[in-house]
């Protein structure tokens, strides 16, 4: 089961995968990942991200009607894998999948009319990975392919690409006795469509080709394919005391892999440096420990400057095996070509970050650990979490675990809308709305595991969870390359009312002058949920197995943003209309 999450960014939510049979041997289809150091660019490419197969369906239904079934999954129709490594040092996995096209029944109750509109069509995803190691392991190189074909069938599917391929090639190498290490990969894509399926890729928020501003790219809405490339290089010393190393990542406008991998952004070129010192002989109070100094700054293809951080971090253990870890930043001005989501760009004021951690001793029967972090920026704008973490394993056949995370914030600039306007000459004939958000977060995840003999195991998840965001100081962007902002009510002669009856927002731009109004849905929300997953798992007879899931689900979604965690995750949780689904598995293994 997913764990529920609130996500206000524009940029798809990663997803672990659960599914055992994505699971087992994942690690081959692995690819770059660089030469061991302390650099990891956090928006590397993934190539193969096996959520992708078995999806929820992209499509929208297109008949009229007052009830819509809309599948929840793909169907699979057959997937085989092969895995395996070599005497010589291959190591080779092989993956491809075909799914279903799938429809969504919609009923029109006044004509009785039933109608099964596609919302996927059949697809055929393939993965192919073979990496070598050499030298006892200290070198490597390896090549990735990926493929999606799709079969649209209609015109309703045209959105979606009709074909995706992605490439990649990785080497590693280490010298002067494991001391030194570089590595490097290089990965290219190609994708073809009807010019709807690549406009929408055009706008997508990896990339933003509409962007009116922008000088290394332009949106052409007459495309029908689209090819980018990719490529890092990482150089880094690994053994001693001293520890140093330097990395650079580049990803082209044009670059997609979202087909069969995930990425979300490209048009980017990061760099960063450390140093770093390793105290590996036990001391009267720390056993050992690391502290890291890194410098990265990172622009776009335009040549603006996207990132310029710097950021030190330490961590290591006691004497007493006990854990922890401090880390803190400093990000300078840049250049946000995503905050407009689509429009000009805009200014990232200044911030500071800082987080810290403590965990006791893992081999004990009861552990526990606390972990935070609290950044703000110049705007005004500020964040906290804070997680602690408590388990507890009374033997070797039972263990529970609570793991709660609580966090706040207050963001001076959330996007809201954009409006057209040919007089906003400022910002290229559209308005960009935004607002002050003050949000907060509670999420609770227990954990019981309980095996009850050697044949017979319980698995137990559960997450109550609570996001309320409250928008309020309504505004547009000024003018492009600012972080300077007109407010409603205040700016330009310009008004704000509210009308509670249709909950919207009427806002005049300019007061007076010929602008036209417009309105704003209150975006204010509350949102809550339960859920529970319960796996019985019985080897009824030497490896032949039955499994038993029973999974719940509820939720509920309210105007009001008021935060009460008494309420929402006490008094009225169980008064949301629950979902259950019950699972039976079972294999029953033949000799032959």
């Amino acid at each position: 089961i997913d764990p529920a999450f609130v996500n206000l960014s524009a940029f798809e939510q990663f997803l672990p995968e659960h599914r055992p049979f994505f699971v087992e041997g994942a690690d081959i289809f692995g690819f770059g990942g660089g030469s061991g150091g302390f650099i990891q660019f956090g928006n590397a490419p993934q190539f193969f991200y096996s959520r992708r197969i078995g999806h929820r369906p992209l499509g929208s239904p297109f008949s009229a009607g007052q009830f819509v079934d809309l599948p929840e999954n793909t169907t699979i129709l057959g997937a085989a894998k092969l895995t395996g490594r070599s005497p010589g040092g291959w190591s080779i996995g092989v993956l491809d999948a075909a799914t279903a096209r799938e429809r969504a029944t919609v009923l029109d109750t006044t004509s009785g009319t039933r109608y099964h509109d596609p919302v996927e069509p059949v697809t055929n995803y393939f993965v192919g990975r073979a990496k070598r190691t050499l030298h006892g392991g200290n070198d490597g190189y390896g090549f990735v392919v990926t493929a999606v074909n799709r079969d649209l069938g209609v015109p309703t599917l045209e959105f979606l690409r009709t074909a995706a391929y992605d490439w990649g090639v990785d080497v590693r190498h280490r010298w002067g006795h494991n001391t030194y290490a570089i590595a490097a990969d290089i990965g290219g894509s190609y994708m073809s469509g009807d010019t709807v399926a690549i406009q929408a890729t055009q706008h997508a928020p990896s990339r933003y080709y509409q962007r009116p501003d922008a000088s290394s790219f332009h949106y052409d809405p007459r495309r029908t394919s689209l090819t980018g490339l990719t490529g890092d290089l990482y150089v880094d010393k690994l053994a001693g005391t001293w520890l140093w190393g330097a990395a650079v990542s580049t990803t082209t406008p044009g670059f997609e892999l979202n087909d069969l991998g995930f990425q979300r952004r490209v048009d980017r070129i990061a760099s960063g440096v450390y140093v770093a010192g390793h105290q590996t002989r036990p001391g009267r109070v720390i056993r050992e420990a690391t502290a890291i100094l890194t410098a990265a700054p990172s622009w776009n293809y335009d040549g603006d400057p996207i990132q310029r951080q710097l950021f030190a971090s330490s961590f290591g253990n006691f004497r007493n095996f006990w854990f922890f870890n401090l880390n803190g930043g400093y990000s300078a001005p840049v250049i946000d070509d995503r905050l407009t989501r689509g429009g000009p760009v805009a200014l990232t004021p200044r911030n500071w970050f800082l987080g810290a951690g403590l965990q006791t001793d893992q081999r004990k029967a009861v552990t526990g650990g606390v972990f935070g972090s609290y950044n703000s920026d110049a705007s005004g704008g500020w964040f906290w979490s804070a997680s602690p973490q408590i388990s507890v394993r009374p033997s070797g056949a039972l263990s529970l675990s609570l793991s709660p995370n609580f966090s706040g914030g207050r963001t001076t600039a959330q996007f809201v809308q954009r409006v057209p306007d040919t007089l906003a000459t400022q910002t290229f004939g559209t308005r960009y709305v935004f607002a002050r958000l003050l949000q907060h977060e509670l999420d609770l995840a227990l954990r019981l595991n309980a095996t009850v003999s050697p044949t017979l195991s319980l698995q137990v998840y559960a997450q109550p969870f609570t996001f309320a965001g409250d928008y309020s100081g309504f505004k547009e962007l000024a003018a492009p390359r600012t972080f300077r902002f007109d407010a409603y009510g205040q700016a330009n002669g310009s008004s704000i009312t509210y009308d509670a009856t249709t909950a919207t927002y009427t806002v005049h731009p300019d007061g007076a002058q010929p602008a036209d109004s417009f309105t704003v849905a209150n975006p204010n929300f509350r949102t809550r949920s339960l859920r529970i997953n319960a796996v019985l798992r019985w080897e009824y007879r030497p490896g032949s197995t039955l499994f038993v899931v029973w999974t719940q689900n509820r939720a509920g979604d309210f105007a009001d943003p008021s935060f009460d965690v008494g309420r929402d995750l006490g008094r009225e949780l169980f008064k949301d209309r629950p979902t259950n689904v019950l699972l039976i598995k079972f294999n029953y293994w033949m000799s032959l």
